[in-house]
């Protein structure tokens, strides 16, 4: 893509070659026009994946790098959920874009951003809403640091099925079945360093 002025830059961070030319296929012949910067430093808008495996750094440490770079910071991630909205809100970001967004989705959002307006693609709720409450997100906090329920439950004054209750409403919300798979899950999404 040529650079003009009033392109909207953006750089895919830490993603395979596949997103990267799939975001510049979509954002291509789009009005406003956009342009693929080669860094977040370069960029207008940075889209990063706060949940991609095999990453060294924590993903706040990630995001706060990112953050002193870039001019906006968007979360970039195929299921957008209440931990992507936690985040956004916990480091000022710009807000969260699903991958499985269509270019005119996509770009319209893009569009949103640069002109400085937040946007959070939160799937739709079907059944409730399904953000994780402030007492779902202490316990995956705690969870991720190895603790029991009764231990967590000690922590927060609550009693252990109380602990327990509130835990497998989370998993539903997060979309695993066990605590193992919730611990993981809660690590990746750095629960870990703000417990």
């Amino acid at each position: 893509m040529s650079s003009h002025s009033e392109d909207i830059r953006v750089a895919v961070v830490d993603e395979s070659e596949l997103v990267v030319r799939g975001v510049a296929a979509l954002l291509e012949d789009r009005i406003p026009r956009f342009a693929l910067a080669s860094s977040p430093a370069m960029a207008d808008i940075a889209l990063i994946d706060p949940m991609l495996p095999g990453r060294s750094a924590p993903v706040r440490d990630r995001l706060r790098l990112i953050r002193s770079q870039a001019k906006r910071v968007v979360l970039f991630s195929w299921k957008i959920n209440s931990v992507h909205d936690l985040l956004v809100r916990e480091h000022q970001l710009a807000g969260a874009i699903s991958k499985a967004s269509d270019g005119a989705t996509m770009t319209a959002a893009l569009e949103r951003i640069a002109r400085g307006e937040s946007v959070m693609m939160l799937p739709a709720v079907v059944d409730g809403d399904r953000r994780l409450a402030a007492r779902e997100t202490q316990c995956l906090q705690l969870l991720s640091r190895g603790l029991t329920n009764r231990e967590i439950g000690q922590h927060l004054n609550l009693s252990h099925e109380t602990v327990k209750t509130v835990l497998s409403r989370s998993y539903a919300k997060i979309g695993v079945r066990n605590r193992a798979q919730a611990a993981a899950w809660a690590i990746r999404a750095g629960f870990s360093d703000a417990a």
